[in-house]
């Protein structure tokens, strides 16, 4: 199948062979038409020698329908969206990241990206992190999650990159602490300690009476 394309305004004419897409079991002679849904688009035409051209008129979107005939009845049909794309606009931060704290022992954490970052053009984004100090965390992306791995004690700071595959690119940047588990209580019996990652506000609740090492 010939592929759906992207293409960026001012990029002129592209050819397609047709007869690197088509093949005639019989070796019978092929003759192809087009139909083009949206002139205002793009301009198209098919050479004797099997060749499509596609010229750029203005930004937008196109579905092009190929046929190719034997001339003894047998026909097969392909359809491709080709798309002439306007100047890209970068992506943008929708939602800033909080920084995080963590108490030693959590392991790991994942956040899910996605919503994050906006792109006005509708491109598919992809997203990266680099990690300043990975003797306290690591991290890794997989789609739009980003999960993170207690390595020790300290702080680093997380950049996230939304990348639109276009050459627009933004960034944000937090904190990511992993503290001493409760410096100081020595736990008699029972003790929750709530939420972590801490954002703000941090619960400590015990069943029965905690001392304080002195």
């Amino acid at each position: 199948d010939i592929p759906d394309t992207d293409v960026d305004i001012e990029f002129g004419s592209t050819q397609f062979d047709l007869m690197d897409f088509f093949s005639d079991p019989n070796g019978d002679t092929i003759t192809f038409s087009i139909t083009n849904s949206n002139t205002g688009a793009v301009d198209v035409s098919i050479s004797e020698d099997s060749v499509l051209t596609i010229t750029e008129v203005a930004e937008g979107s196109s579905t092009l329908i190929i046929t190719a005939s034997d001339g003894f009845g047998g026909s097969v049909e392909d359809q491709i969206i080709f798309r002439v794309l306007g100047p890209n606009k970068a992506p943008t931060l929708a939602d800033a990241f909080d920084n995080l704290s963590f108490f030693e022992g959590f392991d790991n954490e994942t956040i899910d990206l996605d919503g994050a970052f906006a792109d006005e053009d509708g491109d598919d984004l992809t997203y990266s992190v680099s990690v300043s100090d990975e003797s306290v965390v690591t991290a890794v992306v997989g789609g739009t999650f980003l999960i993170i791995e207690e390595v020790g004690l300290g702080t680093a700071t997380f950049t996230i990159t939304a990348d639109d595959g276009r050459g627009g690119t933004a960034s944000d940047a937090f904190s990511v602490t992993v503290e001493e588990l409760i410096l100081g209580l020595d736990l008699v019996n029972g003790l929750e300690v709530y939420p972590n990652p801490v954002k703000e506000y941090l619960t400590i609740f015990g069943f029965q009476e905690i001392n304080t090492i002195t």
